[in-house]
């Protein structure tokens, strides 16, 4: 696993820290850290897409595969493709919401 800082696009300017979880031929996964809350994307050829519509308030810890990734939280597992299947429902501002769209 690699962590690390990276550049913010402007469209993220919140965003306060990253770090890198995978990388496989092509793209990257990041978990970005918005006012103390994570959320999960992926970065492909110049592009972020938010893989679920959830933040995860804590990940305790994180394994990667080509196609899946599985995240525990709070002892409770759950897992999503990379097409953005949701697992941890949580509710967001439209400030977050915003921030995420681009």
């Amino acid at each position: 696993m690699k962590s690390g800082k990276f550049v913010i696009p402007l469209e993220l300017d919140s965003i306060e820290d990253s770090f890198i979880i995978d990388t496989n031929p092509g793209y990257m996964y990041y978990i970005f850290t918005i006012n103390g809350l994570q959320a999960l994307v992926k970065f492909q050829n110049e592009t972020f897409t938010f893989l679920t519509d959830y933040i995860y308030a804590h990940i305790d810890h994180l394994e990667m595969s080509e196609n899946r990734v599985r995240v525990a939280r709070n002892g409770l597992w759950g897992a999503t493709d990379i097409d953005g299947k949701q697992i941890i429902p949580v509710n967001m501002t439209g400030s977050i919401m915003q921030g995420m769209a681009r």
